[in-house]
């Protein structure tokens, strides 16, 4: 529960923040994390302009086992943060913050659980790979 306040605290502090038109950054790209042989997953950004970009991401757990795959649109709320919304009630809706530092994409859900099931979550720190440097 606490974990849930302090996330809906970051969504009123960026969307305050927010910023209209943000400019588009080479962002595009594959972004993984992996847990020793027991979990992994991975986000892949495409299609980015000024207002959003697409993504898809996916994990996998052996322990606790889960699975979990998902893709839809995220908008840009400042220049390294995103925000994909689904649900118009607060106590239902699913929401994750895409927080681009670096090479890092740092990943946080609130609500999400539909999309992997309650033993794991799309929440990590996800390096980009060095392919996606390149482009």
């Amino acid at each position: 529960m606490m974990l849930r306040s302090l996330f809906i605290v970051l969504i009123a502090i960026l969307s305050i923040a927010a910023v209209k038109n943000v400019p588009a950054q080479n962002r595009e790209g594959s972004y993984g994390y992996k847990q020793g042989e027991n979990a992994s997953g991975e986000v892949r950004v495409s299609n980015a302009n000024d207002r959003s970009f697409r993504f898809k991401i996916g994990i996998g757990s052996r322990n606790p086992a889960c699975v979990g795959e998902f893709s839809d649109r995220a908008h840009w709320i400042a220049t390294n943060v995103a925000e994909y919304r689904f649900g118009m009630d607060d106590s239902h809706a699913c929401r994750m913050i895409f927080v681009f530092s670096g090479n890092d994409l740092i990943v946080r859900e609130c609500g999400c659980g539909n999309f992997h099931g309650a033993a794991c979550s799309f929440e990590a720190t996800y390096t980009r790979s060095p392919r996606s440097n390149k482009k």
